[in-house]
């Protein structure tokens, strides 16, 4: 289904982990956070430059945490207007208001 919406252009990117159905060969599961840092400057830059909403789906209690972390540190390490841990805290709480 979110295929779909990319190939009816309402969704620019999709990038998906399944941390249930999925195995990394070398690494184990492949979790949300590890998506991340895998695309972690093109990501950073489209929400921080290009204003990009994000949406992650799934158990929000148990992997929040750990997406949050990687959110924070993306945008520390490529956002050239972050120079802080906690101006990506109130940049990232600015993105939840906004529900982006």
């Amino acid at each position: 289904e979110m295929e779909g919406h990319v190939n009816d252009g309402i969704l620019t990117h999709l990038h998906t982990a399944f941390s249930r159905e999925q195995q990394r060969s070398d690494r184990g599961k492949l979790y949300v956070q590890d998506r991340l840092k895998e695309e972690g400057e093109r990501i950073a830059k489209l929400i921080l430059q290009e204003s990009a909403s994000v949406f992650i789906c799934g158990d929000g209690n148990a992997m929040a945490k750990d997406v949050q972390q990687a959110f924070l540190d993306l945008f520390v390490q490529f956002g050239d207007n972050i120079k802080s841990v906690e101006e990506a805290e109130a940049f990232l709480s600015s993105m939840k208001t906004s529900r982006k």
